[in-house]
């Protein structure tokens, strides 16, 4: 049996033109998930507030104007999935595609931003308190 001819980079998963999504469906795919990205990340910032004894610790308008900027940072890191996506096809030429891998992405991204939620909400409320006691706020 003869070795197989090695197949031109262009023919690739990544370059499979049956593949490929204009930008809008692209976009479309991802903000599909927002809705469950906010609600897995909210619910265990919350969680990790609430177990962390936020509620005693820190004053209700700063727990109030740190959620609400934490939701914003998330939400835009949450479009860094299609924008990247979008980017990648704009560097590496229009017929590069991810969506074999996008679902990948997106648990990855989610488990990632869910773990940094906890870890980040526990901290905030850590600082926050400390800086009352530091500075009487």
């Amino acid at each position: 049996m003869p070795p197989e001819e090695p197949r031109p980079v262009d023919e690739g998963l990544f370059r499979n033109p049956e593949l490929q999504d204009t930008a809008m469906e692209c976009i479309a795919w991802w903000e599909r998930y927002r809705l469950i990205f906010n609600i897995l990340v909210g619910v265990v910032g919350m969680a990790s507030l609430f177990t962390g004894g936020a509620f005693g610790l820190v004053s209700t308008f700063k727990l109030v104007v740190g959620i609400l900027l934490y939701a914003l940072a998330a939400n835009l890191t949450f479009s860094l999935g299609w924008i990247g996506e979008l980017m990648l096809r704009h560097y590496f030429g229009r017929t590069i595609s991810l969506r074999p891998v996008r679902s990948i992405i997106l648990v990855a991204g989610i488990a990632f931003s869910v773990v940094i939620t906890f870890i980040i909400a526990r901290w905030y409320v850590i600082m926050v308190a400390l800086s009352d006691v530091v500075w009487g706020l």
